[in-house]
């Protein structure tokens, strides 16, 4: 990263990147970094993850402190990070690495919970997550599949939706980081866009539907798909299959 100046360049793995903060709601704030492209800011990829959100981002330059209702952030480009606090009290500490793109935060000693379906269960601290679906790693036999989300919900009253990029959490430390799947040393697109919802409340009611308010709610499945449902882990065969069904019969 360049200067301290107000009008320092913001770099993040290599790249110059315009770097916006902004509330979707009286409990969450929104911090983007979006790389630019010959001057221009290319506009954030619809994946389809995230309902359409409505908001009125700042662009960060120099160190400054934002509110945003009782949410109060303090932001420092050198180094890259940003002190959140609520109702006057430190509630979370994100940090960017500005040479990979990795995002740190802090766990203040509680549980983490969230990740999705699968792992360690139920606090997550201790564990590295690589955030791959499927039926392979963590105790299959007793835990199931993995089915990953990047959502993470801190017991001191806050939580975080990686909506972007894609990574690894690191939560064998006292400071957890989100590294980019693929390195930024190696792929510097891979880091960029960063975008990152931060949740701050001390109802987990809240938190869940501050979720919901990002993501949508599920959609109620068909009458006819509520019957009974057969799950089965280790069937190997065709004939197992079939043996299966001859049971139930």
């Amino acid at each position: 990263m360049r200067a301290k100046g107000a009008d320092a360049e913001l770099r993040i793995a290599g790249q110059a990147v315009e770097l916006q903060i902004g509330a979707v709601s009286a409990h969450t704030i929104r911090i983007t970094a979006l790389p630019l492209q010959s001057g221009a800011i290319p506009p954030l990829p619809d994946d389809g993850a995230l309902l359409p959100q409505t908001w009125r981002p700042t662009r960060l330059r120099g160190a400054q402190t934002m509110k945003f209702g009782a949410i109060q952030v303090k932001f420092s480009p050198n180094p890259l990070s940003f002190a959140i606090a609520a109702s006057g009290a430190r509630t979370q500490s994100l940090r960017i690495d500005s040479d990979t793109g990795a995002v740190s935060f802090q766990t203040d000693g509680a549980p983490l919970l969230g990740l999705g379906e699968g792992g360690p269960q139920f606090d997550r601290r201790g564990s590295v997550d690589r955030m791959r679906s499927g039926q392979g790693g963590y105790q299959l036999r007793t835990h199931g599949g993995r089915v990953p989300i990047p959502w993470i919900i801190g017991a001191g009253g806050w939580a975080l939706f990686f909506h972007r990029p894609e990574g690894v959490f690191d939560l064998s430390g006292e400071e957890c980081r989100v590294q980019p799947a693929n390195p930024a040393a190696a792929q510097p697109a891979a880091a960029l866009p960063i975008d990152v919802f931060v949740v701050i409340s001390r109802d987990p009611a809240t938190i869940m539907a501050e979720y919901a308010r990002l993501t949508g709610f599920p959609e109620l499945p068909p009458l006819w798909s509520l019957g009974y449902h057969q799950s089965h882990r280790t069937l190997t065969s065709r004939e197992e299959i079939l043996e299966e069904a001859r049971t139930f019969r």
